[in-house]
């Protein structure tokens, strides 16, 4: 039998070795600001067995219900709204993030019969602060058509009907976050 520390080591030389150690899920976070610019939350990606698992924590929110969108636009500037022409916060960002060319708003998770970039909607309490983990199919964090990684992170100032087009007539846009992967954290292996 083994001494436990030389047993251990041995796992994990060989786990090492068999490249197991090195499958660390694909992530990627999207940090939130106002419009002004404000910090104002991070959102979390990590590819699972089950699907694109999503972390939320924002802050600066009116209580109440919010409709949370992955739009297709990796940039978070002012822009033309694409209904009405005129520019507003985080215009820029385009429309929903649409892989499968759904066309069409919808309930979140329905990836092919609504924009893949609809989500749940995010309860802020009554000190603006609002907490969501949400795992849905059909995104992604690896490279690949389907990837979130290169997109902005939008959370609008109203409920999501979750069937008006084309955004769920969530009303403006009040948080974005560039997605971007993650940096490598940690320390190098010896």
């Amino acid at each position: 039998m083994l001494p436990s520390r030389l047993f251990c080591a041995t796992v994990a030389t060989l786990l090492f070795a068999s490249g197991a150690a090195a499958q660390k899920p694909a992530t990627a976070e999207a940090m939130l600001k106002s419009s002004d610019g404000t910090p104002a939350g991070t959102v979390r990606f990590a590819d699972t067995p089950k699907g694109l698992e999503i972390g939320v924590e924002a802050k600066g929110l009116e209580p109440g219900q919010h409709g949370m969108h992955i739009h297709q636009n990796p940039d978070c500037a002012p822009g033309p709204d694409s209904a009405t022409g005129k520019v507003v916060p985080f215009g820029a960002a385009g429309g929903h993030f649409d892989p499968m060319d759904a066309k069409k708003h919808g309930r979140p998770g329905d990836g092919k019969t609504s924009h893949a970039g609809d989500l749940p909607m995010l309860k802020a309490g009554s000190d603006g602060t609002g907490k969501l983990t949400h795992t849905t199919r059909g995104l992604s964090v690896t490279p690949g058509k389907t990837s979130v990684v290169g997109r902005s992170f939008v959370i609008h100032e109203k409920a999501d009907d979750y069937k008006t087009d084309p955004s769920g007539n969530s009303g403006g846009r009040v948080l974005c976050g560039l997605i971007e992967a993650a940096k490598p954290t940690g320390v190098a292996g010896r």
